[in-house]
């Protein structure tokens, strides 16, 4: 699909990306913001598995390349460091909202 150049264009291709188009409902920032945590969370989870059975089976013997042990591993590694990152910066802005006075 081709889209105009200009604020019109932009401004249906990004209802388009964000789902908020004529056919379809809004989604709360609350319910958005919640899915995305428990995506990020889950997956960091998945991979954490992953590389934890990978070094099960290069100690097992099943697996021989030591390589492919280490990328599972840094993988994992960055989806938790970027996850408790997510963490960080969501309790820095919830105290930021406590603190804002009414």
């Amino acid at each position: 699909m081709i889209y105009r150049i200009g604020p019109v264009g932009l401004e249906a291709k990004a209802q388009e990306v964000l789902g908020t188009g004529k056919n379809k409902t809004a989604v709360p920032f609350s319910d958005f913001l919640k899915n995305a945590v428990i995506d990020q969370v889950s997956t960091t989870n998945d991979l954490i598995q992953k590389a934890n059975q990978k070094g099960i089976e290069f100690a097992l013997g099943k697996i021989d390349d030591i390589a492919e042990v280490n990328a599972v591993q840094e993988i994992a590694n960055a989806s938790l460091q970027f996850t408790v990152q997510l963490r960080n910066s969501l309790l820095e802005a919830y105290n930021e909202i406590m603190r804002l006075q009414v």
